[in-house]
């Protein structure tokens, strides 16, 4: 069931700890045993790719029940130039909360805006059952390909989205990403130690 009366507003610098408290319970032992989606955020906001203006939270009654973050990033064409693009990422919702909308009111809305903001495409990974709601394709279809994936391989989980009235076909090239989705386990660890302890489990389907 959606649930109403949930409220969304840009995330301020008094919201940062609550807001890695969610992205840690959303994410733990979900792709892999513990996580590191909540650092991937905490170095996102140190670096020159993050766009603050779509950083954005969702709350319910009173409550930080989710929270969604975007990037700046581009895409190499063959001719070597670089094309922007933007992409969003973690996306998260408390477990409780989960299957209520609050996600899909986070994405939407943040698209919207990134629209407003003179954005012209996103890129994501993700389920594509799950985006093609969204309006995403598949980025394969246009010749825009994620980088270290053999531009042969379909990878329908990689997938575009245009924010304005552009030929995709025109932006064929390497999808390059910030280098803070690249996570060193050590640095997650010294991350995570200041957060209450939580067991690490390895649980079927986690990609790593």
């Amino acid at each position: 069931m959606i649930l109403q009366n949930v409220t969304l507003r840009k995330e301020r610098l008094d919201d940062y700890e609550t807001i890695a408290y969610v992205i840690r319970e959303a994410f733990w032992n979900v792709y892999q045993p513990g996580c590191v989606e909540h650092y991937i955020v905490e170095r996102l906001r140190r670096s020159p790719a993050f766009i603050k203006e779509l950083a954005y939270v969702a709350i319910y009654q009173g409550q930080i029940v989710g929270h969604i973050a975007y990037a700046r990033s581009f895409i190499e064409t063959p001719t070597g130039l670089h094309v922007a693009t933007i992409i969003f990422g973690p996306v998260a919702v408390l477990p409780e909360f989960q299957g209520r909308g609050i996600g899909s009111k986070l994405i939407q809305t943040t698209l919207t805006s990134a629209a407003r903001l003179g954005h012209h495409l996103v890129c994501i990974t993700g389920h594509p059952d799950y985006y093609h709601r969204f309006g995403f394709e598949t980025a394969s279809k246009y010749g825009i390909h994620m980088r270290n994936v053999p531009i042969e391989d379909s990878a329908p989980f990689f997938m575009v989205k245009a924010l304005a009235d552009i030929d995709l076909y025109s932006y064929q090239g390497l999808h390059i990403e910030p280098d803070v989705y690249e996570t060193n386990q050590e640095e997650v660890d010294l991350y995570d130690a200041r957060f209450p302890h939580k067991e690490k489990a390895v649980i079927p389907g986690q990609l790593r």
